[in-house]
């Protein structure tokens, strides 16, 4: 069988690749000359802060943040809206909204501590139980505990984390029935990363109240999703009111802490009758 090249027309061939290649090698050099002079050109002109991203705190070229000062800046305000865009989905009230850690009047309690240590060691999964006589402030600790959880469901979910009241809650379901949306708000607080019922135990017990927290209480037990809680009762006054299995699947998984602490809420001074 007859070769297809003779040993110098391959030879020739080799040749001319190589010096295809070497002029390849040759414009590229070129190339990056020409690119250094005009960054050297333009780093001599810039009269900024920082030439890696032209001051626009993002990395020249990608919408990832700058490592300067001014993207460090971009890269908290850019947490800081997702933070708030998980909490403007929360259903959290407008007289709470505001409520943080740092504006809760009472941090010389005992709470106050516990909890903030509980946040800062948090694992996810806990669930918490704030219980304490009311107008001891354990709504504003739980708002303020979902401010710093939020950052955590950042970009997870539309909405990762949902508030309500246990009567809200109740009330919801039992519309439901009516308007269509009881399979979705069943769904919602079944399977909603983060769900913070406040003031659980304030609705009037019955079977189908004990049966409905049931179903959410226990798939959530199940798949391991935290709940966090505020309740006016004690413990053994809160079983009776919501039932042991509940009460039992929120105490394994839940870190209990007493709101023990100054009334906060001010009681309007009530005229008398003048007589």
């Amino acid at each position: 069988m007859r070769p297809l090249l003779t040993k110098q027309a391959a030879a020739e061939l080799q040749a001319q690749i190589a010096r295809i290649r070497e002029n390849a090698r040759a414009v590229n050099a070129a190339r990056a000359a020409e690119a250094a002079e005009q960054e050297r050109a333009a780093r001599a002109a810039f009269t900024g802060m920082c030439f890696a991203c032209r001051d626009t705190g993002y990395a020249h070229g990608s919408l990832a943040t700058c490592e300067c000062a001014r993207g460090q800046s971009v890269a908290t305000e850019r947490r800081q809206r997702q933070i708030a865009a998980v909490l403007d989905a929360a259903n959290i009230p407008p007289r709470c909204a505001a409520f943080t850690f740092a504006s809760f009047p009472a941090k010389q309690i005992v709470a106050y501590a516990t909890l903030t240590t509980f946040l800062r060691e948090w694992d996810g999964q806990q669930g918490l139980i704030l219980k304490g006589d009311y107008s001891t402030g354990k709504t504003g600790l739980l708002i303020a505990s979902l401010r710093e959880v939020a950052s955590r469901y950042t970009g997870k979910s539309a909405a990762p984390i949902h508030f309500t009241t246990g009567a809200d809650l109740l009330d919801a379901l039992r519309h439901g029935y009516e308007d269509g949306t009881h399979s979705a708000t069943m769904e919602r607080a079944k399977h909603v990363a983060l769900l913070a019922i406040d003031d659980l135990g304030a609705e009037k017990p019955s079977e189908w109240v004990i049966e409905r927290l049931f179903v959410i209480i226990n798939a959530r037990y199940e798949a391991q999703r935290p709940t966090f809680i505020t309740t006016n009762y004690g413990l053994e006054d809160l079983e009776a009111r919501i039932g042991p299995r509940i009460l039992e699947r929120l105490m394994e998984t839940s870190r209990v802490i007493t709101v023990d602490g100054p009334r906060l809420r001010l009681r309007p001074h009530l005229p008398t009758s003048g007589k």
